[in-house]
């Protein structure tokens, strides 16, 4: 579980971005959301991916409702390996029906040349940033000393 903060620090959103995309409800924190004022939200790995995918579709200028597919499936879907895991996957998803299509580099888990897709997603770069972020934090949390040690 992360914490707004340490979410921050992985994905490389702002205070307010996390707290306009979680408020307008784009996404979810999968463990706990904020119940008031000082509670804490608590984010999954999958959560951290799928907010720096926001982060980038935001930096690029878009809105992020055209892409809401995309990211509850970055979220939630059980055919998305783990972090990670994901290294050469793009995601697309066609037109009208919303449908997302994975490939993973070496296979494709529908026919692409029979649709016509609108989006297009390369996950490989978004989970590194969201990996390193991870590192960091626990290399850093590794070496604060702790409260009350005498050292």
């Amino acid at each position: 579980m992360f914490t707004a903060g340490h979410t921050l620090r992985a994905t490389g959103l702002t205070y307010r971005q996390l707290d306009h995309i979680v408020r307008n409800r784009f996404l979810r924190p999968s463990h706990q959301a904020a119940q008031g004022q000082g509670t804490l939200r608590q984010f999954s790995t999958r959560d951290l991916l799928a907010l720096r995918l926001a982060k980038e579709i935001l930096a690029a200028g878009l809105r992020l409702q055209p892409f809401m597919a995309l990211l509850h499936f970055v979220q939630r879907d059980p055919r998305l390996p783990p972090l990670d895991e994901i290294r050469d996957i793009t995601l697309m998803i066609n037109g009208g029906r919303g449908k997302v299509v994975v490939l993973d580099g070496k296979q494709s888990h529908c026919d692409a040349q029979k649709h016509a897709f609108s989006i297009v997603l390369h996950l490989g770069p978004a989970a590194e940033h969201v990996r390193r972020g991870i590192e960091r934090l626990t290399t850093t949390s590794r070496q604060r000393p702790r409260r009350g040690n005498k050292s």
